[in-house]
């Protein structure tokens, strides 16, 4: 025996609303914000975990590779690294790896549920915003 096939539903994109409802509208019902079809939101949601899992493969490898050679120059008094450089460098490195976390959870997120967590996003922001304001501080002189 075949299923009915399910309507096609949408999402409302709004922080406060969110609202998932039948049909495909450009426009929530509720609140009259932009709403996108749920088909999409799951295969975006696809693509984020793919890039989320990149990046934890990418940076993992760098950070096993790099780790070691961080630490023992880290180690040694009197080198270029001692101190807070080598720190702040396996400090980007587990950051990085924390986004690559960050974005596979948020992706599965929304191929489970089909919509965007907006905290989930809220978090992956500020995790970027510290990045930013760590290599601005590097830049600056103010770190390492």
């Amino acid at each position: 025996m075949v299923a009915p096939p399910q309507p096609e539903m949408s999402v409302c994109q709004s922080w406060n609303c969110g609202a998932v409802f039948e049909g495909l509208h450009r426009h929530c019902p509720t609140c009259g914000n932009t709403a996108v079809p749920q088909k999409r939101v799951r295969r975006l949601g696809a693509v984020q975990v793919a890039c989320g899992f990149f990046l934890l493969a990418l940076m993992g490898a760098v950070s096993a590779y790099t780790a070691p050679l961080i630490l023992a120059e880290n180690a040694r008094p009197g080198s270029e690294m001692a101190g807070g450089t080598g720190t702040m460098i396996l400090g980007l490195y587990a950051l990085l790896l924390l986004f690559g976390a960050g974005a596979v959870v948020s992706g599965v997120y929304q191929v489970r549920f089909g919509r965007q967590s907006w905290r989930l996003l809220a978090v992956l922001v500020g995790i970027v915003a510290v990045i930013c304001f760590g290599a601005y501080a590097v830049e600056l002189g103010l770190i390492g």
